[in-house]
């Protein structure tokens, strides 16, 4: 799915275009320099992929890596206990994500397309902001990013209509793109995924796309841009089938298979039902549209609740962040302590080992790590809890226990 951008541009009167350009640049600064920074962890890191869909980290995870994306995009999600999905952002190349969860993960991470990540070991990255004060202030610096960015949404959310809203976003994403006015921006998401970000249904953003990216072509070149066309609505006077089923398996094929929907609501029908009967391509008439209509209705009956769901878990993901700020050094020293404890141990026993290999030496290094993050994964999780319910005793116990304060 792609739209021609001189038309998004038309249609948003956000922020100048010089504005848009120094946040970014800025924005791009600081995760070239937290970059830079994370270099000193390439022997530690592992390159990753993940196919179109696929399930990185589920919120609730134990936050074990931080990950950069090296190419395609993410999604960060949250799920709701009635099963419906509502995404927080999509993440491009050089975006960094998992960096700011100390303990569990807050969102769920998800592959809009094909991607390769970098992942970088937590234990690793707190070592070196030990030893090095300014990575803490890159990562920071990534964090008022973002938060800037979750501020910027909640403004488009609460006082755009769904077209300025859908320009808002697409802008957004061809800068964050260096898409430049007149070129077309490739969506790698689908429509339910815009929807869910902005607070939309699917039926709105259709409609709103075709209003920004809508092109006037000839009649008699319909079959050359049937395979571009996720959704054909079809309504004309004709006395004969406009789109046969000839037509739409040639389409069908250069689409490579992917689902095509027909919209008839011509009187007579101006689509063969034959085309119907195509696997992979689904026909709707007057008599079907009666049935979305009343979902339509009953969507936009709880559009007011995801609005305030929306917000909720936006401040909740931000008072989460304002917490481990404020537990994050107790937690952090704790997992350094019990990581120095076992890499102590070793070294202390390991000439029982005998000789070994540099990949000998590196798995025993990455079991005794992942045993202790096991083990201290329930210590750390309780002292968390003892934080959200105001427990400074138990909390400032458990520091006396390890001896956190000498």
């Amino acid at each position: 799915m792609s739209v021609v951008m001189s038309s998004v541009r038309e249609a948003s009167d956000e922020v100048s275009p010089l504005r848009r350009f120094d946040a970014d640049r800025q924005r791009r600064g600081n995760q070239s320099a937290l970059h830079n920074d994370l270099q000193a962890l390439d022997r530690f890191s592992m390159r990753m992929r993940f196919t179109r869909n696929e399930t990185i980290f589920n919120e609730g995870d134990c936050a074990g890596h931080a990950y950069k994306i090296i190419s395609g995009m993410v999604r960060l999600c949250k799920h709701t206990q009635d099963g419906r999905r509502q995404i927080a952002d999509f993440l491009l190349a050089g975006n960094f994500f998992g960096i700011l969860d100390s303990v569990e993960y807050g969102f769920s991470a998800e592959a809009v397309t094909d991607i390769v990540l970098i992942a970088y070991p937590r234990t690793q990255i707190d070592r070196l902001s030990a030893t090095k004060p300014g990575v803490v202030n890159r990562i920071f610096a990534v964090l008022t990013d973002q938060f800037l960015s979750m501020q910027g949404h909640l403004v488009v959310l609460g006082c755009r209509n769904a077209k300025e809203r859908l320009a808002s976003f697409l802008l957004h994403l061809a800068d964050r793109s260096s898409t430049v006015p007149g070129e077309r921006l490739e969506l790698p998401m689908g429509r339910q995924d815009i929807a869910s970000h902005l607070g939309l249904t699917i039926e709105t953003v259709s409609r709103a796309l075709g209003d920004l990216g809508g092109e006037a072509i000839s009649f008699d070149g319909i079959s050359d841009y049937l395979a571009e066309a996720d959704i054909i609505i079809c309504s004309t006077a004709a006395d004969q089938y406009v789109i046969t089923e000839s037509m739409a398996r040639e389409a069908l094929s250069k689409r490579r298979n992917r689902p095509s929907f027909f919209i008839d609501i011509s009187v007579p029908r101006n689509i063969d039902p034959a085309v119907g009967k195509i696997a992979n391509v689904f026909v709707f008439d007057i008599d079907d549209l009666e049935s979305v209509i009343s979902s339509n209705i009953r969507e936009r009956e709880r559009e007011a609740e995801r609005a305030e769901l929306i917000v909720e878990s936006e401040i909740m993901q931000f008072q989460q962040t304002l917490r481990v700020l404020d537990i994050g050094p107790t937690i952090g020293a704790l997992r350094n302590k019990l990581h120095d404890i076992a890499r102590l141990e070793l070294t202390r026993q390991r000439n029982r080992l005998g000789p070994l290999t540099a990949e000998q030496e590196n798995a025993v290094e990455a079991l005794l790590v992942s045993t202790v993050n096991k083990i201290s994964h329930p210590l750390l999780s309780h002292m968390r809890r003892s934080f959200d319910a105001s427990d400074a005793d138990t909390i400032q116990a458990w520091r006396d226990i390890f001896g956190l304060e000498e």
